[in-house]
């Protein structure tokens, strides 16, 4: 299990540490306070290719132009490196240095179909892992590994454009800490979604998703792949009775969204570890509880959850569906003023995070805290 995330270069920040991470970890804070940022940390130093996890850091904000760029210090990417440590309790260290550069490799570049050769950035990719085996012992040295005299495990290039499109010639170059990363945001194509339940079905895990999706749809029967007027894959939610089916797409934002999420988490196994961005966007409290419990769940299976929030009413639904808390779960409080960020693990237990307001939490940088 992962259980310290430090962080230095990426989107400026400088020399972060976020500690105690635990099954599930919880950032909460302001907007702008630097949640996404931990999770990037997390994609490119966790996948087990770092040069994939890059890829996705770069391109998961489809809107920013130039998103490879933004990875470092302010955007310039004459400005440094940047560096992910993963500190893990079962297996040892892991280091990802990214260092950019505007000398891109040529045959590499081209893969990209671009003309403009001038506006690719180029980004060299290093990999270190030190076994448990290895830290424990006494001469080790226990604050990170001399970059400068020691080689790296793997090492290879990623390309990006303007788009933040990006090219690799080590996509198959993975360590051995981490079997599975996923990041959990955005809702795909109804065919993917149809891809990934049937993946479910195949795993004889579709019980739990089946339930959850009664409990949202008034009258559910079940899910079904059924194929549109185009021949695509669609996923229904089918009703009882001859009463029909809709896609999961018309049955609301809110659900729509609340099932992709309990089926990506019902695809997780143990050792997984699962990115989770802001799940609460357009859902009732009725609907964060169904994917509070789903959380709760991949965790007991053994995935480690990262979750990036603005909502107490998932906080508490999450502390509300562990059978113990709060000793599996980390609420970590995350501040951003200039570069500087700061990680703070709240302390508590289950009735005193009950009682929490927003404005013990999600004060905004600068501003004194509520009580204090």
């Amino acid at each position: 299990m992962i259980k310290t995330i430090s962080i230095d270069g990426l989107r400026g920040i400088s020399g972060a540490v976020v500690p105690n991470c635990r099954p599930i970890t919880v950032l909460i804070g302001a907007n702008g306070s630097g949640k996404s940022t931990v999770l990037d940390a997390l994609a490119i130093a966790a996948y087990p290719a770092p040069c994939t996890g890059l890829m996705l850091a770069a391109s998961r904000r489809r809107n920013v132009p130039d998103g490879a760029r933004w990875l470092f210090a302010r955007g310039d990417a004459g400005m440094g490196s940047l560096r992910v440590q993963l500190d893990d309790s079962e297996h040892g260290r892991r280091l990802v240095q990214a260092r950019p550069s505007l000398k891109a490799p040529t045959k590499l570049a081209r893969l990209l179909k671009t003309d403009d050769l001038s506006s690719v950035l180029g980004v060299h990719v290093a990999l270190w892992e030190t076994p448990k085996d290895a830290m424990e012992k006494e001469d080790y040295e226990t604050e990170q590994h001399d970059v400068t005299k020691d080689p790296p495990a793997h090492s290879g290039w990623v390309v990006f454009d303007k788009k933040s499109h990006g090219v690799t010639d080590s996509a198959s170059v993975a360590g051995e800490f981490i079997p599975w990363v996923r990041l959990v945001d955005t809702v795909p194509p109804p065919a993917q979604m149809a891809q990934r339940y049937s993946e479910l079905v195949r795993m004889g895990a579709s019980a739990a998703l089946i339930d959850a999706t009664r409990e949202l749809v008034e009258s559910a029967d079940r899910l079904e792949i059924l194929v549109d007027s185009s021949g695509d894959p669609v996923v229904h939610v089918v009703y009882k009775g001859e009463a029909g089916s809709v896609p999961v797409a018309l049955s609301g934002e809110g659900t729509r969204r609340a099932i992709w999420f309990a089926l990506e988490l019902g695809l997780l196994r143990t050792g997984a570890v699962a990115l989770v961005e802001e799940p609460e966007g357009h859902m009732h409290p009725h609907a964060l509880g169904i994917v509070a419990r789903a959380l709760v769940a991949a965790a007991n299976r053994g995935v480690q959850l990262f979750i990036s929030t603005h909502s107490l009413a998932l906080m508490k639904a999450i502390l509300d569906a562990t059978e113990s808390a709060p000793d599996g779960v980390a609420i970590v409080l995350c501040e951003m003023v200039g570069r500087r960020f700061s990680a703070q693990v709240v302390e508590g237990t289950r009735q005193e995070f009950a009682s929490l307001r927003a404005s013990d939490l999600l004060w905004m940088p600068g501003t004194p805290q509520a009580g204090g």
